[in-house]
């Protein structure tokens, strides 16, 4: 037997191993498992927003819990249907033990259409495993949809809270920030004079902190700015509307005008974060009108 040919059935025995782990109830499991533990780690992760002064979008609570109700109360469906394709799994397996078997008495001629079968068998086998883990899930209904929006909101105001913690000005008493998020605003035309920092939207206030790296040539070397650019009080804002320019459409520009104050009778801000313009005057445009208000966490 030539290296060559003893080193492709190693591949071959390999390819089969790999395989044959993935057609237990564990692993047609994993998916349904790694979800349990990301609605496990959510009311931990909540708290510790609630501890660091987060005080709206008081219905995650609840939606946290119903989920990881939801979610047990599936558990035994999503188990017995892991159970059942990983049994209907292990009749596969066993017939590609068979062929494996028999790949030792192979010459290197003979491997080749062995070799073209077999690959064949193990991507049926591997489409099999796939449309399993998907059975799986689908005992979860729509749970997993949840959650990822869930843990969408969650991400979000995780930042808006590291954002807060960082912020070189002191908010006001009774003032609770709402939303944060990276930005730049657009105070020229020259986009070298335009700051980049972080846009907060708070229950009394909007706010632009100038938080960037001036100076220094391709990220090296310059200094840290940080500052309050400017400040709106909620009463000053006649209206707030978004925009989205650029070839495809993905600059992300909030305007907002002001009835009076130092700003400018138009402040425009790009949002960042992966955060859509619509969205966010959507969001100020609630905090205008009191909205966010009635989300508030109660004590």
């Amino acid at each position: 037997m030539t290296d060559a040919v003893q080193t492709e059935k190693d591949r071959l025995l390999q390819a089969f191993r790999n395989l044959e782990s993935r057609v237990t109830e564990q692993a047609l499991m994993q998916d349904a498992a790694n979800l349990a533990t990301e609605i496990t780690n959510l009311p931990n992760r909540l708290q510790a927003i609630r501890q660091r002064g987060y005080a709206y979008a008081a219905d995650l609570e609840a939606a946290i819990a119903g989920m990881a109700k939801q979610s047990q109360d599936a558990q035994d469906d999503a188990r017995y249907r892991a159970q059942r394709r990983s049994q209907r799994l292990g009749w596969d397996i066993r017939d590609i033990q068979d062929m494996i078997s028999r790949m030792s008495t192979l010459d290197a001629a003979s491997l080749q259409n062995f070799t073209s079968r077999y690959n064949g068998e193990l991507s049926r086998v591997e489409q099999e495993i796939t449309d399993s883990r998907q059975q799986v899930m689908l005992a979860l209904g729509a749970v997993p949809d949840q959650i990822q929006k869930v843990i969408a909101r969650v991400d979000g105001i995780e930042r808006y809270v590291k954002h807060t913690s960082e912020a070189s000005f002191s908010f006001n008493p009774a003032e609770s920030v709402i939303i944060a998020a990276e930005a730049n605003w657009k105070k020229s035309k020259d986009n070298k004079e335009n700051p980049n920092g972080v846009f907060y939207v708070t229950n009394q206030r909007l706010i632009m902190e100038q938080n960037e790296k001036k100076g220094g040539f391709m990220g090296v070397g310059g200094n840290k700015v940080q500052g309050l650019a400017w400040e709106m009080p909620l009463t000053a804002v006649q209206g707030v509307s978004a925009e989205n320019k650029g070839l495809f459409g993905n600059i992300d520009l909030v305007h907002v005008r002001n009835r009076s104050g130092s700003v400018a009778p138009e402040a425009i801000v790009e949002v960042k974060d992966g955060i859509k313009a619509d969205w966010f005057a959507d969001q100020v445009r609630r905090v205008l009108n009191g909205d966010f208000e009635k989300e508030r966490v109660t004590a």
